[in-house]
């Protein structure tokens, strides 16, 4: 890589023990020292002790100088703090209260995050000086928080409810957010916590496969229902989870080595799609299909015509092979009297209405989070208008910016890294990333899932992918995005292109 991709402020530097197999033979775990770059911000970079290399700064001797001084809580903080995030994750997938209801599984995910955050805020402090990262999804993330707390007071009826509905998992995920971009800065940390997400996924698509077979519909007479509740409790709700976790499960099939484990992510790709299929969600068909197109685009970018056609084709056959019941659902898309639940399309169609003109009746504050619910008696069925609805314009712009800006920096890493076999794993780990996001954008079009985890994990998964690669080459977590590379960032033909032209305008006249 030459020189000409770092910009003047920052010095290169060298990433930590990087594994060479990246996703899924073991990654760096080492806790970086500290090196501050010449505008003040902080790089990673190993350095062995009693070791520095001769072109090294004062900053960083200074840097290393000072970590030895730390203490072990400065030094180690963070991996007690990704302790505590990985506990509170698991309990809030699993959810341990559904399975064994006591005050003690009741109350476990809340003293969890207790302690994740008082450790995590002594730590950062300690460490950086600061409470966090400041990419920009940190900096939306906190206006959409700022948005739902100011309409708690300006609730158009319901106070009360609207802060027990900002209290309950919104403010929570935020938090948690936050935690997760400055502590899974490793490959191995955001690796486990993907798979935690992967593996629940797994669980609820097998279980609810499991229902189906043996007749256990419990909703509507034909639907299933997650056996876990919360945020999967609901089955439109659950078939968002499994849509969002496949594009992981492919990037995990296309990373992995050895035959077994690609039979293994191949098999969980497999588990979702079935678990998307016995939900007979209408919105999770459509979002299966736009993730379907993302990654036949991406992953067959060079024969996209063929992947594209191969797609067609198993769409059919997909079709085909599924549940009577299952096209008669997708059908009634089109015609209202092949529902099972008459006027189910024409009720959400006047509460997307009724929404918009919610939020254009209000749209400082507005209505208090929560409180469509209570006034219209339903959902509204939507992301995008829960949040305008609910917190107003700002809150809005805040959601789809926090949604949206991901994307951008997932496919600069995609380009810079595509056809670089030392680091396919971040080209594979994008592409999946972007299908997942993508996928998320069109579900939550058919859900109230606003105030879930799922989008908050979802983008905390982008953002630390995006800050393990600037680590790796040796840019600052935090950049606001990938320097220009010049030639560097074109396809190797592309290039080999242009250094033939360059050396055909430098032959002379008689040679050519």
């Amino acid at each position: 890589m030459s020189e000409s991709f770092y910009p003047e402020d920052y010095e290169p530097v060298r990433p930590a023990r990087r594994a060479a197999a990246g996703w899924e033979q073991g990654s760096d775990e080492t806790e970086y020292v500290g090196a501050t770059s010449r505008r003040g911000e902080r790089v990673a970079q190993e350095i062995e002790p009693g070791q520095l290399p001769e072109s090294a700064p004062s900053t960083v001797a200074s840097g290393v100088s000072h970590a030895k001084d730390q203490n072990w809580l400065a030094r180690r903080g963070h991996a007690v703090t990704y302790v505590g995030l990985f506990l509170f994750t698991l309990v809030a997938f699993t959810r341990p209260a559904d399975w064994y209801p006591n005050a003690f599984t009741e109350s476990l995910a809340f003293y969890l995050g207790i302690f994740t955050l008082s450790v995590y805020g002594v730590t950062q402090l300690m460490r950086e000086g600061n409470l966090t990262a400041r990419p920009r999804e940190v900096y939306y993330v906190l206006a959409l928080l700022v948005a739902g707390f100011l309409s708690i007071p300006f609730a158009d009826q319901w106070r009360d409810y609207a802060y027990d509905t900002f209290m309950d998992t919104f403010a929570r995920a935020i938090l948690m957010f936050i935690v997760l971009v400055n502590v899974a800065w490793t490959e191995r940390r955001l690796r486990l916590l993907m798979k935690i997400s992967l593996g629940v996924g797994v669980f609820l698509a097998a279980s609810a496969l499991s229902d189906y077979v043996t007749g256990n519909l419990l909703v509507e007479g034909y639907r299933v229902k997650g056996v876990i509740g919360g945020m999967f409790g609901n089955p439109n709700d659950l078939s968002q989870h499994f849509n969002a976790m496949l594009p992981v499960a492919v990037a995990f099939l296309c990373v992995s080595r050895g035959i077994l484990r690609k039979i293994f992510y191949a098999l969980c790709a497999l588990a979702l799609v079935s678990g998307v299929v016995v939900t007979f969600s209408r919105g999770g068909f459509l979002t299966l299909m736009t993730i379907t197109l993302v990654l036949a685009w991406k992953l067959g970018r060079r024969h996209r015509l063929f992947f594209l056609s191969l797609v067609l084709a198993a769409g059919i056959m997909f079709l085909a092979a599924a549940p009577g019941e299952y096209r008669t659902r997708l059908l009634s898309m089109f015609d209202d009297q092949l529902e099972v639940a008459s006027g189910s399309r024409g009720a959400r169609s006047e509460l997307l209405k009724e929404s918009v003109k919610v939020a254009l009746r209000h749209p400082l504050l507005g209505i208090g989070m929560g409180n469509f619910r209570l006034i219209y008696k339903l959902m509204t069925h939507n992301s995008y208008t829960q949040v305008a609805a609910e917190m107003g314009l700002f809150g809005f712009f805040a959601y789809l910016l926090f949604i949206v800006t991901p994307l951008k920096r997932l496919w600069e890493i995609e380009r810079a890294t595509r056809g670089d076999p030392a680091r396919r794993r971040f080209y594979f780990m994008a592409i999946g990333m972007q299908a997942a996001l993508a996928g998320y954008m069109v579900s939550s079009f058919f859900g109230a899932v606003a105030y879930y985890f799922n989008i908050y994990y979802l983008v905390g998964y982008a953002v630390c992918l995006r800050m393990i690669y600037y680590t790796e080459i040796g840019i600052p977590r935090d950049a606001t995005g990938l320097p220009q590379a010049g030639e560097d960032e074109r396809e190797p033909r592309t290039r080999a292109r242009g250094r033939r032209a360059s050396v055909a305008t430098e032959l002379p006249a008689e040679v050519k």
